[in-house]
């Protein structure tokens, strides 16, 4: 069996067992009518089992329970882990879809999702230079500038609006600490074999903190945020905060104001943007100002 399909099955018995507590009896009638079981057996033998059992545990590292009721056993995740580390859940969830996919192949037509813009080509070679610390050589072109080649050390990797981005040093651009490469303008990433120190005082998480997106250079320094949001969009934010600083300080009947600790830089501005007609900024002054002039251009626009 390849590791891929090693890596599907646990998964499946992952959420099988989420979903618990449940007999291997009932494990074994969904496992017969999975398309993940290529060679259509009916039970999972004993020894494949609990080594799937063992393997979920060290891989996920959850624990898994089994509670004797009415001379049955009963298979579930302990409580306290059922919910997954949101890296472990990130890739969970892209596993999810596929064996979902596989599943349901004649749902396939009825499934649909945001197309993604390329360059996932690439993940591999960036993942291997940050797992080596090896120097990568990139070929890119920007929106603004010609392509061109440069080496790049790989710190991190950040996913934002369907589009995936490197993070690290580029010899591009020496005068930088760190720098952000959308994936989608790489045109070429090969691996060197130079390595590179990880510099110990880098935070990934650190160094978004201040903003939301992945623009961090040139952005100014943090503001107190207040946007007041009609009541229409106030669950949207509520179940899916713009960034972690986010705080409701005020809940009336017909709108709620949201708190921000961020640099608003050019991708938080797009987002409010897009909701102007359930957002108004408040403060701080220069922002709401700003606002009020795009208000004002837009109008001329559609009054000429």
């Amino acid at each position: 069996m390849s590791s891929s399909q090693q890596i599907k099955e646990y998964f499946w018995m992952l959420q099988v067992l989420q979903s618990g507590p449940i007999t291997k009896r009932e494990i074994d009638s969904r496992w017969s009518r999975s398309a993940l079981n290529e060679n259509g057996v009916s039970t999972i033998v004993d020894s494949r089992f609990h080594r799937h059992l063992r393997a979920i545990e060290k891989i996920f590292g959850v624990t898994v329970e089994c509670n004797k009721k009415s001379n049955v056993y009963e298979y579930y995740i302990k409580e306290s882990e059922s919910e997954i580390g949101q890296q472990h859940q990130w890739y969970l969830s892209g596993l999810a879809i596929g064996n979902t996919l596989k599943e349901c192949e004649n749902l396939r037509g009825r499934i649909l999702f945001e197309n993604i813009p390329g360059g996932t080509q690439f993940l591999p070679t960036m993942v291997d230079g940050m797992q080596n610390n090896l120097v990568l050589s990139m070929c890119y072109g920007s929106f603004v500038r010609e392509a061109r080649e440069f080496f790049f050390h790989p710190y991190a990797i950040k996913v934002f609006k369907q589009r995936w981005y490197a993070v690290g040093y580029s010899s591009a651009h020496p005068e930088d600490e760190v720098r952000v490469y959308a994936f989608d303008r790489i045109l070429s990433l090969k691996l060197t074999k130079e390595h590179f120190s990880m510099p110990a005082d880098f935070d990934a998480e650190e160094y978004f903190s201040k903003c939301y997106g992945v623009t961090v250079g040139n952005i100014g320094p943090v503001e107190r945020i207040h946007i007041r949001v009609a009541k229409t969009g106030v669950p949207y934010l509520r179940t899916l905060p713009l960034h972690k600083s986010q705080e409701e300080i005020e809940t009336t009947d017909e709108y709620s104001v949201f708190e921000y600790f961020l640099a608003p830089n050019k991708e938080f501005k797009l987002e409010l943007l897009s909701r102007s007609e359930e957002v108004e900024v408040l403060t701080p002054q220069f922002l709401r100002d700003e606002f009020a002039k795009i208000a004002a251009a837009q109008n001329d626009r559609y009054n000429v």
